[in-house]
């Protein structure tokens, strides 16, 4: 990495988790991810442009674009400030590598603000800081008065060293390496949607009356909801010929729980939740304590074998020294075996939205949407903001069935749900 006393980042490795995204890329679809937030009133879009133009300066490393090294890929400067664009088509399309062009957008659609990144740029953690200083800056334009020193990262302070760091690579030690699994998931198939078409189902609930059913069990939010969606998954499962394989959901972890960083970029590992096709027989209660049990692996050091496992490799010097065309075509086909064929399902929760006190009036609910994925037919997204969480299902095959379940389910405990969705 190139910088100079400003912070003006000239060129900027990929850090290790997003290593993998560009090598995985097809033609048709790449790694991209949106984190949404629905204002109380219709967005301005001259407004929305001008503190883009404000908050871009302050986050350097994603004023990028991609560029293809001889051994890797990395992120080039570039001097274009990015426009926003009102929202006009599905959502997490395929972003454009190598064309000198920003890996993020900036849409907007009556009164929700979208943001949507390439994976390596950042991870949902960053994404959601990025649109909240966005937030910040865009309602003090508009006159609100936000309290720019309670935003995360506050756009009237210079970028430091530390919000650009590959933490991975600072925290990495030799303390000992992760096995990775390679039997193959249970996966959902079904009739593809036309053009790349992206489904969404949104469900809205009340938090703190989802919290308590959580708590009934002595779960968190996180465990009641994988284990309800485990539930929809087994149940779908047992009409299926694929009876004999686990199902598999995977559950990003922020590392900056664990670890003390103040990085931007991609900073988060994964934990494995398994289930087998007896497990469908069994009460939920059960399925809560399966689903407990293996949440409670996730200690500090299952996550740095995990870390150290990624940096060993990338640190190897035949993989260093082996020219990208050869690297591309490795991680393809590792990101098949030991990515998305592991695993059946992503389920991922931002949590609580961290936020000023004044977005309260002025910010309805927050989204995650995670994008189709190479083999996996279905991935899920969780927010909460005040006493709001969303669900979101997105898929690219027309069949609903474990999103319709999964709703039966909730219901079932009680809990009222709006839906919305694309779904036309």
């Amino acid at each position: 990495m190139e910088n100079n006393s400003q912070q003006e980042v000239s060129w900027l490795k990929i850090d290790n988790a997003g290593l993998i995204y560009p090598s995985a890329s097809s033609e048709t679809w790449n790694n991209v991810f949106r984190v949404s937030a629905y204002l109380n009133d219709d967005v301005d879009a001259v407004v929305l442009q001008q503190a883009l133009d404000t908050v871009i300066l302050r986050y350097p490393h994603l004023n990028v674009s991609m560029r293809r090294g001889f051994f890797w890929y990395y992120f080039q400067t570039i001097e274009q400030k990015p426009k926003v664009a009102a929202e006009k088509d599905y959502p997490c399309r395929r972003m454009e590598l190598n064309s000198k062009q920003h890996l993020f957008r900036v849409l907007y659609y009556k009164n929700k603000v979208s943001f949507e990144t390439f994976h390596s740029l950042t991870d949902g953690t960053g994404a959601i800081c990025f649109l909240n200083t966005l937030l910040g800056c865009y309602f003090n334009l508009l006159g609100k008065n936000i309290n720019e020193k309670d935003l995360v990262i506050n756009y009237k302070d210079k970028p430091s060293p530390e919000e650009i760091e590959d933490s991975f690579r600072r925290v990495a030690d030799k303390s000992g390496t992760a096995t990775r699994r390679s039997k193959k998931a249970y996966q959902v198939y079904g009739t593809p949607e036309p053009n790349g078409k992206l489904d969404v189902i949104t469900l809205t609930l009340d938090a703190e009356k989802l919290h308590s059913v959580a708590r009934k069990y002595d779960a968190t939010i996180t465990q009641f909801l994988v284990a309800a969606y485990a539930k929809a998954i087994l149940n779908y499962q047992q009409f299926t010929i694929q009876k004999h394989r686990p199902v598999v959901i995977s559950v990003p972890i922020n590392l900056r729980k664990y670890y003390d960083t103040k990085t931007l970029r991609n900073f988060s590992s994964w934990i494995d939740i398994e289930y087998n096709a007896k497990n469908a027989e069994h009460e939920f209660s059960d399925l809560i304590n399966l689903t407990k049990t293996q949440m409670a692996g996730v200690t500090k050091e299952y996550l740095q074998k995990n870390i150290n496992t990624n940096v060993k490799t990338e640190k190897n010097f035949f993989v260093r020294i082996m020219p990208l065309i050869f690297k591309k075509m490795a991680l393809q086909l590792s990101y098949k075996l030991f990515g998305e064929n592991s695993y059946t399902t992503v389920l991922t929760n931002l949590g609580k939205i961290s936020a000023p006190k004044e977005f309260e009036s002025l910010v309805d609910r927050y989204e995650c949407l995670l994008c189709k994925s190479i083999i996996n037919g279905i991935n899920v997204g969780v927010a909460s903001f005040k006493n709001k969480i969303t669900i979101t299902f997105t898929s690219p095959i027309k069949e609903h069935l474990i999103e319709r379940d999964f709703c039966r389910i909730l219901k079932e405990f009680g809990l009222d749900i709006e839906v919305n969705t694309n779904i036309v």
